[in-house]
C-alpha cells in the first residue's frame, strides 16, 4: 500500500464495480494499523457479510482529520487529537452489504468494548449512517459508480 499522504480531499478515484445495497465507511486508527487488531477487525467485518470494495492505506493530515470529525472537535482535545491521528498510518475502508452502516457500528462497538479503549485512543471510526458513509468516504475518493 505505500506510505501515501492525501494532501487534497477526493483525489484518489475509487471505482466500484457492483453497486452494494448500501455503503459503509471505517478508519482503522493508527493504534490498529500497527498491531494485529487491524486483522481482528477486518476479519470481524468479513464474518459480519461486508464486502471490502476498497482499502486504503495512509496518513491522515490535520486538514482532513477537520474536515471528518468538524465541530466534534473540542478544543480541549484537539491537539491530542491530531497526534494520535498522524501517528502512523491509518487504514481507510469502503464496505457493501446489507446494513453496512449498522454493522460496522456494531463492530466498531464491540472492537472498543473488547480493547479498553478511552473516548479518543479507540482504534476505530465508523460511519454512523450510509448517507454519511457517502459524506466521509467523499473526502478521500471520488467514488465513481455509486
Amino acid at each position: 500500500m505505500g506510505n501515501k499522504e492525501i494532501d487534497q480531499i477526493g483525489q484518489m478515484q475509487v471505482e466500484i464495480e457492483a453497486v452494494p445495497d448500501e455503503i459503509g465507511f471505517a478508519i482503522l486508527k493508527p493504534d490498529a494499523v500497527s498491531t494485529e487488531i487491524a486483522e481482528t477487525i477486518l476479519g470481524k467485518i468479513k464474518d459480519a457479510g461486508l464486502e471490502i470494495l476498497h482499502r486504503e492505506e495512509l496518513f491522515l493530515k490535520q486538514e482532513i482529520i477537520v474536515q471528518l470529525y468538524g465541530d466534534r472537535i473540542l478544543p480541549e482535545w484537539a491537539d491530542e487529537l491530531f497526534r494520535y491521528l498522524s501517528s502512523g498510518q491509518s487504514m481507510i475502508l469502503i464496505v457493501g452489504g446489507s446494513c453496512a452502516s449498522e454493522s460496522l457500528m456494531k463492530i466498531r462497538n464491540e472492537v472498543r468494548k473488547d480493547h479498553g479503549c478511552d473516548f479518543l485512543h479507540n482504534l476505530i471510526h465508523a460511519s454512523d449512517t450510509p448517507t454519511e458513509a457517502m459524506t466521509e468516504a467523499g473526502l478521500f475518493f471520488h467514488i465513481g459508480n455509486l
